[in-house]
């Protein structure tokens, strides 16, 4: 109980010398805990909310920030101020302004320990305090602080800093305002925590929840710091208040440096950037498969044209875009800037380990597997499908499994090895990648080049440039085969001026094919024949033979040349025995031609026949735009000679759009022969556009040839003569009987006979006339309507 009533007002009045809580205004420093074991005795609680002079003194500068700071050095200063504290209690029941006194004398101490205190610790007592605690009566000091600060007790040093007589220099500790600051900096570096402050929190800044001392967050009002929420929502908080410039989420309730929920999380932080989400922390990746498998990643760098296009940067270990603008380059080199250079740009995508992109990225008779150049020539690189014929890297030897490489050299062996294993359905690639090609005997083909096997496709590698050229040696046929379906695109074929006999030859076969007797059609698209000494193409019998192929398809762009010699003239294509063929054409590269060859353009024996497939009929005003020609020939574009009575039902030769011009005759067709002619231009031939001739016996007749009709409008729309031409339009050559042919709307010169009813000219000589090789009297024997 305190003795005088005054002192409370006082106290009052002078509550900005000593506030009845001081620690509520001067808070704990972060970093440094309360003392809890260095009191001067054991009756100091916590947290006290006021000085009591008869015992507490040292547990309340404990819990100042300046006993923070003491404590740091091991509390010796808190033992120090022990004699103060004795002093100060002796005076208690002598005088009634103690209280006053004692507040002021505090002030001064507490000035003068934040200037210069310098005490001992470690059980000496300093200066007169050190009597023993019990007999404070022994150890007091009259007027023991004035207002100026100074004190008398000695041992404690003044607010000036002069040091009193009784210390021990080798258990001082002397501190300024520099020395406390930088005390209490090192004190947060040691625990790396901020303590959590009674007073609240900031919203937005770091704290330390109290419950725990883990990393918390403020509230947005303010308050006291708490946990976090385990959720996206926490994560922002934690954001907010930690995340300058790394990553930080919300794991059980604390904010965590580098935690995350998706890489998504890492990838949105410079630190962190393509990173992988694993067990809640931001790793490195270590190789593309962990990118690619990342939903994120793979989502983030996927690409329409490329596909999934993320792969994992080792250098970096970052997941990045797979995608590259420069083939066979490596990605670590520019433009290709993942920065991998152990990867290879392959069609676009960057590919780890990648070696080769293609089979011509890598050396001879070794293809690029899994971006890896290995050898091909194994049977695991065998194709049933396909074989690779290159004449110029390949090599024919047991070894050689035809992938693209380990290739072939020759045509020849390729065929072999179908024989070998019973391969049918195949194709034979030539390849022409880099330059045009030449197969011959020298490259190890033997002539003829038999194809046994069925259905097989012999055509290079690309189309359009480069085309292969087969040179056939003299006396020899270039390519054989049996109605075997045999298909070959782009390709010549060369008889190196007349000195090989044939092309290619196509003859029936008397061995079921398909189940079936003789019959899979064969096919030829851009293919040239030339140069040949006794005809490009044949087809019909082989030799000794009487059967014919079951079906040919010639065209588009189909070339049959310069075949033949004056000498000894020769036909482009020669169709015998029941050879059946359709002949198709196009514009430019399409346009099928049987030009330039020393005898007929085309030759139709026996009972074969052929049809033009045209999809565009010639105009008579624009001739040369024609699908089909059979130009310049030694004798006849066309030659029909069909043996009378003997042609099968529907051996018709069905001809629309054919241009035979610049010939001696533009079309000869025997007498029984069956024709059927629509938009064809036989104008400008040099001696008539067509020739009807006898077919030897005692009747000729016509009845199966049909040039146009009056009837329903079928009318023929060919030209047999062109303007101011000396030629004969149609030459009949007969011999004695009633002819009747059907010739209605045809065209002759300047006269079209489907638009007018004028007189054509006759003469019974053929020669620049119309109709030629009838008396000019006989109306009967050919109808030329609408003319006469």
């Amino acid at each position: 109980m305190r003795p005088f009533s005054f002192v409370n007002p006082l106290r009052a009045a002078f509550s900005f010398v000593y506030p009845p809580s001081l620690p509520t205004l001067l808070p704990s420093l972060p970093g440094h805990p309360r003392p809890s074991s260095c009191q001067p005795d054991d009756s100091c609680p916590p947290h006290s909310k006021d000085i009591d002079i008869s015992g507490n003194v040292g547990c309340e500068i404990a819990n100042t920030p300046i006993g923070h700071i003491l404590w740091s050095h091991g509390c010796r200063a808190v033992r120090a101020l022990t004699p103060l504290r004795k002093a100060v209690s002796l005076g208690a029941p002598l005088f009634g302004w103690y209280e006053t006194a004692a507040r002021f004398a505090w002030l001064a101490l507490l000035v003068a320990v934040a200037g210069h205190l310098v005490a001992a610790c470690g059980g000496k007592d300093a200066g007169l305090g050190a009597a023993n605690a019990a007999d404070s009566s022994t150890n007091v000091q009259t007027g023991a602080t004035d207002a100026s600060g100074d004190s008398s007790l000695t041992g404690i040093a003044d607010g000036a800093g002069d040091p009193g007589t009784m210390r021990e220099r080798d258990d001082t500790l002397a501190f300024d305002a520099s020395t406390n600051a930088h005390d209490t900096s090192l004190a947060m570096q040691e625990t790396g925590v901020l303590e959590a402050a009674p007073i609240g929190c900031t919203p937005g800044l770091p704290c330390v929840n109290p419950a725990n001392g883990s990393q918390g967050v403020c509230p947005r009002a303010g308050g006291t710091c708490g946990a976090c929420e385990n959720s996206p929502t926490g994560d922002k908080a934690c954001l907010a208040a930690y995340g300058r410039d790394h990553i930080y989420a919300c794991t059980n309730g604390a904010c965590m440096q580098g935690t995350c929920r998706s890489a998504e999380d890492c990838d949105a932080f410079d630190a962190t950037r393509g990173q992988l989400c694993a067990s809640g922390v931001c790793v490195a990746c270590g190789a593309d498969d962990q990118c690619s498998a990342d939903a994120y990643y793979a989502a983030k760098y996927f690409s329409a044209s490329v596909g999934p296009g993320t792969m994992c940067n080792t250098s970096t270990g970052r997941c990045v875009s797979a995608a590259c603008n420069r083939n066979g380059v490596s990605c670590g080199a520019a433009p290709n800037t993942n920065g991998n250079p152990s990867e290879l740009c392959c069609f676009s995508r960057c590919v780890a380990g990648a070696l080769c992109c293609q089979d011509s990225d890598c050396a001879p008779r070794q293809v690029c597997d899994h971006s890896m150049c290995v050898g091909a020539c194994g049977p695991q690189f065998a194709s049933r499908n396909s074989l690779v014929v290159d004449p110029v890297a390949g090599v024919d030897d047991a070894q050689t499994s035809g992938s693209s490489g380990c290739p072939f050299r020759s045509i020849t062996h390729a065929l072999a090895a179908m024989v070998k294993t019973g391969v049918d359905h195949s194709t034979i690639y030539i390849v022409n990648d880099k330059a045009a090609p030449t197969l011959g005997v020298s490259t190890g083909e033997v002539f003829p080049i038999v194809v046994t096997p069925t259905n097989v496709a012999i055509q290079p590698t690309i189309f359009g440039a480069n085309t292969p050229t087969l040179v056939v040696p003299a006396g020899q046929t270039g390519i054989a085969t049996s109605d075997s379906g045999l298909q070959i695109f782009s390709l010549i074929i060369d008889g190196q001026n007349h000195q090989a006999s044939v092309g290619i030859a196509i003859y029936g076969s008397t061995a079921p094919v398909d189940g079936g007797l003789g019959g899979i059609e064969s096919i030829l698209q851009n293919v040239t024949v030339q140069g040949m000494a006794v005809a490009g193409l044949v087809i019909g019998p082989a030799p000794g033979q009487t059967v014919s192929p079951r079906t040919l398809s010639l065209g588009p762009g189909v070339v049959v040349r310069n075949n033949g010699t004056v000498a000894a003239p020769a036909p482009g294509l020669h169709l015998y025995g029941e050879a059946n063929v359709s002949i198709s054409g196009g514009a430019g590269a399409d346009h099928s031609s049987f030009s330039g060859n020393s005898q007929y353009g085309i030759l139709v024996s026996d009972r074969a026949y052929f049809a033009t497939l045209s999809t565009s009929p010639i105009d008579s005003q624009n001739p040369d735009a024609a699908d089909v020609d059979a130009d310049n020939n030694g004798l006849a574009g066309v030659w029909i000679a069909q043996g009378a009575g003997t042609v099968p039902s529907g051996g018709l030769n069905d001809i629309t759009g054919l241009r035979a011009s610049g010939n001696p005759i533009g079309l000869r067709v025997g007498a029984g022969s069956y024709l059927r002619l629509r938009y064809s231009y036989l104008g400008n031939d040099t001696q008539a556009g067509l020739v009807i001739a006898s077919s030897g016996g005692a009747v000729d007749d016509l009845g199966t040839i049909d040039l146009g009709t009056r009837f329903n409008g079928d009318y023929g729309f060919n030209v047999f003569a062109a303007p101011a031409s000396t030629a004969t339009g149609i030459c009949f050559q007969l011999g004695a009987g009633v002819h009747t042919i059907a010739a209605a709307g045809n065209i002759f010169g300047n006269t079209d006979c489907s638009k007018t009813n004028a007189t054509l000219r006759r003469s019974l000589p053929c020669g620049n006339t119309d109709i030629g090789g009838l008396s000019p009297t006989d109306m009967t024997s050919i109808d030329v309507s609408l003319c006469k």
